[in-house]
């Protein structure tokens, strides 16, 4: 039987970053297995690209009162309302925020097994930042959410660890995001200056700032271009290359802005280093396409995915701060065959851990044992 599987997601905007690219993976990879699956968002105005998923994309309702973080939609809450029956499952992506909230609360009045996917937001620092609001949100609607799911999905076991407190008595498992393996063949290094790629959403939380402080300590060399892919809040922006030219990184730095499609994959490609050292990441969608790429990482260990890199020499992981991002940056520009060796483990990893083939068929079985109300793990089960 082909269940009918309903993704909703508060946007689809590609450059929120992870969730967004995630939800468009999955949908697309399950339809191509048999699944009849719907995607359900909110919009400003343009409506997104979905990889030919069927997908409702409704209109944000501006506020004085409400953040536009928090996605307020009455014209998405109808339409769910109206259309949750006709689903076997709920899938919803990322929390704190309306659509969520009116499609968890729509799954538990029609009888609906719902899975919920936090994405990293019931982290100590993620919850850190917004304390009030959200922790009266938790009380009052995120806890219900969530000790009524069929299932918490995490990406990372550590991710699951941070957040057991808040899941009640809901089954956990933690299946890993799924990527796109490369079909061509990693790139030859080429000789000249090493490219240093930070490809990632501009946003504090990512640790931008932190290595453009430990490329400063590598400013006297010439042998390295410093490429930063990404795009975020304007001022944030401005604060960067403020930053990078305090830095005395000007003339090695390549703004690159918002990529995808060829764009990434070249820049992926030309890569010898990539580099993510984020305060908070719950899985690390981009490491895990650096390494298919076959492309060294260096991340820190806040990275929820840095165990596959340190357990199979992938890259290297680091602590929170400077001077360990600096000495690891120098140590893989300086040793080719360290990089070499990195890349190809990684790119091991990768495919055996994180393409597409694997998390689907993790998620169909998921929602074989949601929808027949049978108990998923006694445990949960890292993938």
């Amino acid at each position: 039987m082909t269940l009918r599987v309903l993704h909703v997601a508060p946007t689809l905007d590609p450059r929120y970053g992870g969730p967004s690219s995630a939800v468009r993976g999955m949908s697309k990879h399950l339809m191509a297995r048999g699944m009849d699956t719907v995607i359900a968002a909110t919009t400003t105005g343009p409506q997104w690209q979905t990889d030919g998923v069927p997908t409702t994309q409704s209109l944000v309702t501006n506020s004085r009162i409400l953040p536009s973080s928090f996605f307020y939609s009455p014209q998405l809450a109808r339409w769910i309302e109206k259309r949750i029956r006709d689903f076997d499952i709920l899938h919803v992506h990322t929390i704190f925020n309306f659509p969520s909230a009116c499609a968890c609360r729509a799954a538990r009045q029609h009888g609906i097994p719902y899975i919920v996917r936090p994405c990293g937001m019931l982290d100590p620092w993620s919850l850190a930042h917004g304390r009030l609001k959200k922790s009266v949100w938790l009380r009052l609607i995120e806890r219900t959410n969530l000790s009524g799911a069929s299932a918490v999905h995490f990406t990372s076991e550590e991710e699951r660890l941070a957040a057991s407190r808040f899941t009640g008595n809901a089954p956990c498992v933690v299946i890993p995001l799924g990527i796109d393996i490369p079909t061509r063949q990693p790139a030859e290094p080429v000789p000249g200056k090493k490219r240093i790629l930070f490809l990632s959403r501009l946003h504090p939380k990512k640790g931008v700032e932190r290595l453009v402080k430990a490329l400063s300590g590598l400013r006297q060399r010439d042998d390295f271009i410093f490429v930063v892919a990404g795009s975020g809040e304007t001022a944030y922006e401005r604060r960067l290359h403020r930053l990078v030219s305090e830095a005395g990184l000007e003339t090695v730095t390549e703004w690159c802005g918002f990529v995808t499609g060829d764009t990434k994959e070249t820049l992926f490609r030309n890569a010898d280093i990539f580099v993510l050292p984020s305060y908070q990441e719950n899985f690390g969608i981009a490491v895990a396409e650096a390494m298919a790429y076959g492309k060294a990482v260096v991340i820190s260990d806040r990275v929820n995915i840095h165990s596959f890199v340190s357990g199979n020499n992938a890259g290297i992981v680091i602590g929170p701060d400077a001077e360990s991002l600096t000495l690891a940056i120098r140590r893989l520009l300086d040793d080719e065959s360290l990089r070499t060796r990195c890349g190809a483990n990684g790119a091991l990893v990768a495919l055996r851990h994180f393409s597409w083939d694997t998390i689907t068929q993790e998620l169909i079985d998921l929602y074989g044992r949601c929808r027949k109300n049978r108990p998923l793990f006694a445990q949960p089960v890292p993938v």
